[in-house]
C-alpha cells in the first residue's frame, strides 16, 4: 500500500494500481481476473505468459524495458532507508552503511544498485517487506531501502512498528513506476496507454491519486 496490496480481512486487492486498473479496463471494455505474486516473479509471469498485466509498483528502468514493455510512467518516486526505531544514527546515503548488513526485496533494482556498490558487509535478499521489517527490527540486518511511499503508508497505519524512515537520508535512485506488460502483446499495452489517457482527461486520474494520499 499504496498501490497495491491484499486486504486480510476481504483477502481482495486494493491500491492505487489496483483502482487503475478496474478504471482503465472499464472504459478499454475487457476484464480482470487478479491474482497475487511475489515482486520478483512478475517479470517472468509476464514472459512466460502466466499472466498478460502486471500491475505493482514497478520502476520503469532500462534495464527491464529490454524484456517487457511499459506504460506511460505514473509516479514518480525515490527509496527510502529503513532502520530499528532506536537508532538515531544520522545516516544520509547508503554510503553512511559501508560494513554493515543490508536488505531489499529481491527483484528490485535496489538490490542490484547495493551489490554493484561492494561496501556492504551483507546484501539479503527478502520475499517481502514484511520479512526484511521484522529483521530490521530484531537486529539481524541495521537497515534496509525501499519504495518510500508504500512503507511511509505503512507506518502511518501502524504506528506501534519498531522500524522508522530516516528522515536526512537522500534517496539515490529515483524513478518512475508504471504497468508492465509482455513485449509480445502491444495492442494491450496501447489500450491501457489509451485508457489513462482517459482517466486523466477527464479528472478519474487525479481523483485517484487523492484518494490513496499521492497527492495533497
Amino acid at each position: 500500500m499504496p498501490f497495491s496490496a491484499v486486504d486480510m480481512g476481504t483477502q481482495k486487492m486494493q491500491g492505487f494500481m489496483v483502482d487503475l486498473m478496474e478504471q482503465v479496463a472499464s472504459v478499454q471494455g475487457f476484464d480482470l481476473l487478479p491474482s497475487t505474486i511475489e515482486f520478483g516473479a512478475l517479470i517472468p509471469s509476464l514472459t512466460s505468459g502466466k499472466i498478460d498485466i502486471s500491475a505493482a509498483p514497478m520502476y520503469s528502468t532500462e534495464a527491464r524495458q529490454k524484456v517487457v514493455s511499459f506504460s506511460t510512467p505514473l509516479y514518480t518516486y525515490g527509496e527510502g532507508l529503513l532502520v530499528k526505531s532506536t537508532d538515531d544514527h544520522p545516516y544520509t546515503s547508503l554510503q553512511s552503511l559501508a560494513g554493515e548488513k543490508v536488505g531489499a526485496v529481491a527483484g528490485t533494482i535496489f538490490i542490484d544498485h547495493m551489490n554493484q556498490m561492494g561496501i556492504f558487509q551483507q546484501v539479503q535478499a527478502y520475499a517481502n517487506e514484511s520479512d526484511m521489517m521484522r529483521d530490521i527490527a530484531n537486529g539481524r540486518i541495521t537497515a534496509g531501502i525501499v519504495d518510500q511511499p508504500l512503507i511511509a503508508y505503512q507506518l502511518k497505519k501502524d504506528p506501534s512498528a519498531k522500524v522508522k524512515l530516516v528522515a536526512g537520508y537522500q534517496p539515490q535512485m529515483a524513478g518512475s513506476i508504471a504497468i508492465a506488460v509482455a513485449k509480445t502483446n502491444p495492442e494491450l499495452l496501447t489500450r491501457i496507454n489509451d485508457g489513462i489517457a482517459r482517466l486523466k482527461a477527464d479528472g478519474q486520474y487525479e481523483a485517484l491519486m487523492k484518494k490513496w494520499a499521492l497527492v495533497n
